[in-house]
């Protein structure tokens, strides 16, 4: 049904002149049998004795037109309220997506960083693997750096006995040197 049409059946319906109940009754009319649909005392409509059924439907129809209105305003109502939930929804499930999407590029970019720490962890085994070789090599040749710790721990002793030689000939030369002071009482010696 057209908005118009709906506005003008919710017109006729809201006429104060055809409100309350419409009745049907089975009258003769130049001996014949018809249906008559009243309001009141005013015949709305006639109709053959087979319309009988057409005639309790129009009367029935006054009353169910307005329940059948207040049906569809109530799926109107029900209609927008849905609707305003399916925009929030249709919000929430945006706003999800962007969750997931930002989700997803976190996931992307920790995996990437675990990438890059597991290249960084195998080149650092690999350096150490290098460093453990040159070591063990040099483990290898550990003689060799015994016999040199060795010697330079006898040079070092033989420089330390030179120096200790140097100073006590310092000292002895210090000690019989006259200076120019030796004859001035009191000088320091």
């Amino acid at each position: 049904m057209s908005s118009q049409r709906e506005a003008i059946v919710r017109r006729e319906m809201a006429d104060p002149t055809y409100a309350g109940t419409w009745h049907i009754r089975d009258v003769a009319v130049n001996g014949v049998d018809v249906w008559e649909v009243t309001h009141g005392k005013t015949v709305l409509a006639t109709l053959p004795d087979w319309g009988g059924n057409v005639a309790l439907w129009i009367a029935d129809a006054r009353d169910d037109v307005p329940q059948l209105l207040a049906l569809v305003d109530q799926l109107r109502a029900e209609l927008t309220e849905s609707n305003a939930k399916l925009k929030i929804a249709e919000r929430q499930n945006s706003e999800l997506v962007d969750v997931i999407a930002g989700t997803g590029l976190a996931l992307y970019e920790e995996e990437r960083e675990s990438a890059r720490l597991r290249l960084a962890w195998q080149s650092a085994r690999t350096r150490a693997n290098s460093l453990g070789e040159g070591l063990l090599r040099e483990v290898g040749n550990r003689d060799a750096w015994k016999t040199w710790a060795k010697a330079a721990e006898s040079e070092v002793v033989r420089l330390r006995a030179l120096v200790a030689e140097r100073d006590e000939q310092i000292a002895n030369l210090l000690a019989a040197e006259p200076t120019l002071d030796d004859d001035q009482p009191g000088a320091p010696r």
